[in-house]
């Protein structure tokens, strides 16, 4: 399962998880093609939580599709690993949900030293 998404801008990193990135499908689909096939992970898609009830962003089992709750994925993160990385362009949307996120504070991108 997909633990978390970083966002690195120069000296700055933001987490988003699966279902936080869910409330920004257009930024989800950045990440989701550019993750490669072979991770051998269950579809992320929006399911019905039974528990939440309401529907959300969420990783699935590779075997049968079921949802993989937010407290499964909240273990997880003990033992997560990164799996990808790829270049991304800060955009004023990727701005908005980092600010989404409660940071309010300036960031900035700095060339290489």
């Amino acid at each position: 399962m997909i633990t978390s998404i970083d966002v690195a801008s120069g000296p700055n990193e933001y987490s988003f998880s699966v279902p936080e990135l869910g409330e920004y499908p257009d930024l989800f689909e950045v990440v989701r093609n550019c993750l490669p096939n072979e991770l051998g992970i269950g579809a992320i898609k929006r399911r019905y939580s039974h528990t939440l009830e309401r529907s959300y962003l969420s990783n699935g089992c590779v075997h049968c599709d079921s949802l993989i709750g937010r407290h499964f994925e909240i273990h997880a993160r003990y033992d997560e690993e990164t799996v990808c990385v790829f270049p991304i362009r800060i955009s004023e949307r990727w701005r908005q949900a980092i600010q989404g996120k409660g940071y309010e504070g300036g960031w900035g991108v700095y060339p290489p030293a």
